[in-house]
């Protein structure tokens, strides 16, 4: 199978997986704030806040394997070498888990949030698995096999949340039970694929510890990029929880999570791009980066028109949450410069080698970001100060990274960065400004005096994608 073709197949079965995700991400965003308290989806975002910094703990060699086997063949793989990691990342989180618990035990009393540290502890162990034997598949290219893991853990969640829904009223911990459950056939799933380690030999301690530091060493700074870029989106989160309280914390994280929903999706994009571009020369990669970067900045900015029936939809399904909804338009923007971050920006970072360089543009952004978001929460007492800052940080390593990406490649035009900040500027202006639907009319025809001027890079992709 050709290198395109097996590309295409790929993106087949990743967004395969992903019409799971949608489904599912369409109950937790509409159907949960809608049957459970305000307090109680808070708690439900908090949990899941706790959960995205767990890969810490795996002090980066998942993402070291990622990066040392990315573009090699499954087959090509010492099993011996995967088995005996695998042992080592497994008896390496129960320890974490172990101190998790300790911790939480001498120094926190018995309350909602004490107990949702220890679940997430509990997940520290499945997802971190999950994430050392995912991420073996991805860097070779098994797409396939990662997507079926994704299907049935979304699956196996959409399908016993609705179960309870149409049984009882749910409550915060049946839906943290459901969650780590689903967790866990995920994980049977992947344990069953690499089933034929069983009879496989492990190496002595001393030369698997050899290897996982490598591991981490070649993956420490890709994981402190990682880390650093979700502490960037929730240094806000962890601020509004705690100046303000566990109900504006839940209506804030409501309008990120509608934003988040579209970009977990496009985002699938990415895991398939990384082994493909490790393939091709670096003439071709300049020229693919140009093309990507085009075709997003033409599809994220036309969902811009979207906000206008989402925000009249959620307003009326969603009455409670109006005040965080409130919100939503300043955030829109994450969906144009994460989505291009996530997609094109990290993953031509990792092809280059240039995690250092990743993490110093994401250790100043994340520096900028905790003093203006601290500054707008403890000083000035803004949320809309606060909800600003995320949005403008998030922006701004976007652009950054993205201009460190055409020097590299030596690409001279950076008009398109321009048009996306213009529209995007605009976009907010005109909806702050006028009434919904006015506003909507507006935005629509600048994007068609913009898609009008650049009809010539929508050609010439239309040609690539379809005539090619």
């Amino acid at each position: 199978m050709g290198l395109r073709k097996t590309f295409l197949n790929n993106i087949y079965y990743a967004f395969g997986a992903q019409f799971v995700s949608i489904a599912l991400s369409l109950v937790l965003v509409l159907g949960l704030p809608k049957v459970i308290s305000i307090e109680e989806y808070g708690f439900w975002q908090l949990f899941i806040l706790y959960n995205s910094f767990i890969g810490i703990f795996l002090l980066g060699v998942s993402d070291g394997v990622y990066l040392l086997y990315g573009g090699k063949e499954f087959k090509d793989i010492d099993p011996s070498v995967i088995k005996s990691k695998l042992k080592f990342t497994l008896f390496s989180q129960f320890i974490f888990f172990a101190i998790i618990i300790g911790l939480v035990g001498i120094f926190m009393p018995l309350t909602t949030k004490s107990l949702i540290i220890i679940c997430s502890g509990i997940f520290l162990v499945i997802g971190n698995l999950i994430t050392y034997l995912g991420f073996i598949l991805l860097a070779t290219d098994k797409i396939k096999e990662y997507s079926k893991a994704v299907f049935l853990e979304k699956g196996a969640f959409l399908v016993l949340i609705l179960l309870l829904f149409f049984i009882h009223r749910l409550n915060l911990y049946e839906i943290i039970s459901i969650f780590l459950i689903s967790k866990l056939i995920s994980l049977t799933y992947l344990l069953q694929y690499y089933r034929g380690l069983r009879k496989v030999k492990v190496l002595r301690l001393k030369e698997t510890f050899s290897l996982i530091k490598k591991d981490s060493f070649f993956g420490i700074t890709l994981m402190l990029s990682n880390m650093t870029d979700t502490f960037i989106l929730g240094i806000g989160k962890f601020v509004i929880e705690d100046h303000w309280d566990i109900k504006t914390f839940a209506k804030i994280s409501l309008a990120l999570s509608a934003v988040f929903f579209f970009i977990v999706l496009i985002t699938q994009v990415s895991l398939v791009l990384f082994p493909a571009l490790r393939k091709i020369s670096i003439d071709r990669q300049g020229k693919a980066l140009t093309m990507s970067i085009d075709m997003l900045s033409f599809l994220l900015l036309g969902f811009y028109i979207g906000y206008y029936p989402l925000i009249h939809f959620l307003s009326l399904w969603l009455p409670k949450y109006e005040q965080g909804l409130s919100y939503l338009i300043i955030l829109m923007p994450i969906c144009l410069y994460e989505g291009k971050m996530q997609i094109i920006n990290k993953t031509y970072m990792k092809v280059l080698n240039k995690q250092n360089l990743l993490l110093v543009i994401n250790l100043c952004i994340l520096l900028l970001c905790f003093l203006s978001i601290t500054f707008s929460a403890y000083f000035l007492s803004s949320l809309t100060g606060v909800v600003y800052c995320i949005m403008g940080c998030i922006a701004l390593r976007s652009i950054i990274t993205q201009i460190i990406l055409y020097r590299i490649y030596q690409i001279r035009s950076q008009g398109q960065i321009i048009n996306d900040l213009l529209l995007t500027v605009l976009f907010v202006w005109i909806t702050l400004q006028y009434s919904t639907w006015l506003a909507l009319s507006v935005y629509v025809s600048l994007y068609i005096l913009y898609l009008f001027f650049e009809r010539g890079k929508i050609k010439a992709l239309f040609r690539y994608a379809v005539l090619r």
